[in-house]
């Protein structure tokens, strides 16, 4: 039968049947260029500390996109379990990139597009806490628009955190003139 014998005769079914079902990231399309495991930290600038805001992987993903086609990075965390989108930031030219203090990690100046840009702790906004990213990397900070705040990513492997900064050290060089040429 369908059930299962735990207990002497006792045969437990299930309630209900749930099909399996494919969950869409909006990363199938992108080429990863750097995955690790590690704790994604927020700074505090009012508290002047760092707050943990998930655990998960991390990682750098690329897409061409546009015509000619140009390469757009963006770093993307989920946590682990449930896939909660932690980080979903664009790489841009000139971004702050630099070691956490013990080259413990690397931190980073973004606009977060998975986190609230009201300041207001813990209250979800409509539409946020989905699983799936928008399959557009986030832009560059515009001005007028939610202001870069500082992240770190705090990796286990000083292999890995040291392949990190020097990924992220390359993306965010300007196009060398002539490379977008019309």
């Amino acid at each position: 039968g369908e059930g299962m014998q735990l207990f002497g005769n006792a045969v437990t079914k299930p309630v209900v049947s749930l099909p399996e079902q494919e969950a869409r990231t909006g990363e199938e399309e992108e080429k990863v260029l750097f995955s690790a495991d590690g704790s994604l930290y927020e700074f505090d600038v009012a508290a002047s500390r760092w707050r943990e805001r998930g655990k998960g992987e991390f990682k750098v993903n690329a897409s061409d996109r546009g015509e000619p086609p140009v390469q757009h990075a963006r770093m993307v965390m989920r946590q682990n379990g449930n896939l909660r989108l932690l980080l979903n930031a664009a790489v841009y030219p000139g971004m702050p990139v630099q070691f956490m203090t013990g080259n413990v990690g690397v931190t980073f100046g973004v606009v977060n597009a998975a986190a609230p840009h009201d300041g207001k702790e813990g209250e979800a906004k409509e539409g946020e806490g989905k699983a799936e990213a928008s399959e557009a990397a986030p832009a560059a900070p515009k001005e007028g628009g939610p202001k870069p705040k500082t992240w770190a990513v705090r990796i286990k492997n000083a292999d890995n955190v040291q392949a990190l900064h020097t990924l992220l050290q390359k993306l965010r060089q300007p196009p060398a003139a002539g490379d977008n040429a019309v």
